[in-house]
């Protein structure tokens, strides 16, 4: 899968204010329905909490994958955030997380759902992409370092 097909360049932020996790989740939820005003924030919210009380998406190296399903949707959102303070995401190696996907999917889409969290997390696992989104100056230096990332891996 194309990151394009998961995340569009307009939604990219840059400077998520949160420390703590779920004033992080809310924001993250605000910033994925300025892109996408037909989803409602508190429903996102809820939904995101009941996933993370399953097991944090805080996965380790500073990247955050929070994620869920919600009946109704007829096709996957998905928001990225990075945050240059770090938050208290109960990551699994304790760290700070400081680069977000937010993934909304359509509670019949399995397999997009999957492949979204595949395609990010193949962006992720390399030290100097994460390097390089955290010294980005800007959201569209960091759509064309996905971009770039995701051709590389995906042939």
């Amino acid at each position: 899968m194309r990151i394009e097909e998961v995340l569009s360049a307009q939604a990219i932020f840059t400077d998520l204010v949160a420390t703590e996790k779920i004033p992080a989740i809310r924001e993250l939820a605000d910033l994925l329905t300025q892109c996408f005003p037909d989803l409602e924030r508190d429903e996102i919210v809820k939904h995101i909490l009941e996933r993370e009380r399953l097991g944090s998406t805080g996965i380790e190296n500073g990247v955050a994958v929070p994620h869920c399903k919600i009946e109704g949707l007829d096709w996957l959102r998905c928001c990225f955030a990075r945050s240059m303070k770090g938050v208290e995401f109960q990551a699994i190696d304790d760290g700070l997380s400081h680069i977000f996907f937010l993934i909304v999917a359509p509670g019949h889409a399995t397999t997009d759902h999957l492949k979204a969290l595949a395609t990010i997390s193949k962006i992720c696992r390399h030290a100097s992409f994460r390097e390089q989104v955290m010294q980005a100056e800007d959201a569209e230096a960091i759509w064309k370092l996905m971009v770039e990332t995701n051709r590389r891996e995906t042939p």
